[in-house]
């Protein structure tokens, strides 16, 4: 919003109109006691016009001051919403050179094969469970990176002072320079997740499988076991292994709240972005 660069005319017209019609007033007032009302005691006609004409006047000035005041009330008024504005473009641009500034740093970040992760994902939409076994930590490793860098993008948006329309723009930005093999890792998984949540059968499924991968895995490292009876070294084998699968399991139930997490930001500053163009 431009400021007024010339001045209000209107209070300098209604000045002279006013000053115009108390002249004329006064004038005649005068006129018509000096005609009617005899002077006694030293009082006549000028008086009176003096004493209401300065009953007249004071109103006049309080108007005038009145006026005056308004007028630099909107003056600041306009003054104040021109800094906002010039502080929020500010705030704008140094958000937007922070970010095109970590773009740099977030494409090395996410370093993963682009062949590899398309592979984890196809696996994923068509529930390949051996195939996520063994691509449990790939999967936990990619997630990690995209929570980090999309935490940051989101914490330094939402922290800023600027509505929801200039946060989802800045977001977007981010979000349009995501890998490809990154954005369907997140969707597949996020699908993943949501199966697992409420499917009870597949569930189970998930959870057998899991354990039998596993299992299957340590027995064939450790086929020299006789007649079914494991020695002490590979029974402590198989409690350390154990825990790793139970860390894996952990880490990769963390991997599919987080890619729920992130589709619903995505789609929450997706329907602002939406509604901008």
């Amino acid at each position: 919003m431009k400021l007024k660069e010339q001045p209000d005319k209107q209070p300098l017209l209604l000045f002279i109109i006013i000053v115009s019609f108390l002249l004329w007033f006064f004038y005649s007032l005068y006129k018509h006691w000096k005609g009617t009302i005899e002077p006694e005691n030293g009082y006549n006609g000028i008086d009176s016009v003096v004493g209401i004409g300065g009953l007249l006047l004071n109103a006049v000035t309080i108007y005038f001051v009145y006026i005056t005041y308004q007028q630099q009330r909107k003056q600041i008024e306009e003054q104040n919403e021109q800094l906002a504005k010039s502080d929020k473009e500010a705030e704008f641009n140094r958000l937007l050179d922070i970010i095109y500034k970590q773009l740099d740093h977030t494409r090395f970040k996410y370093n993963a094969d682009a062949e590899e992760l398309f592979k984890i994902s196809t696996a994923l939409e068509v529930c390949d469970m051996p195939e996520i076994m063994k691509n449990l930590k790939n999967i936990n490793n990619a997630m990690r990176a995209l929570n980090y860098e999309g935490n940051f993008y989101a914490q330094i948006i939402e922290r800023c002072g600027l509505n929801n329309n200039d946060r989802a723009y800045l977001y977007n930005i981010y979000n349009n320079n995501v890998p490809e093999h990154y954005v369907a890792l997140i969707y597949n998984l996020s699908d993943f997740g949501e199966s697992y949540a409420h499917g009870d059968e597949f569930k189970e499924k998930f959870d057998k499988e899991y354990l039998d991968y596993y299992d299957g895995a340590f027995a064939t490292s450790n086929e020299k076991s006789i007649t079914g009876v494991l020695d002490l070294q590979i029974e402590k084998d198989r409690e350390k292994m154990m825990d790793k699968v139970k860390d894996e399991y952990t880490n990769f139930m963390c991997s599919l709240s987080l890619s729920a997490e992130i589709v619903e930001r995505n789609q929450y500053y997706g329907e602002i972005f939406d509604k901008l163009n």
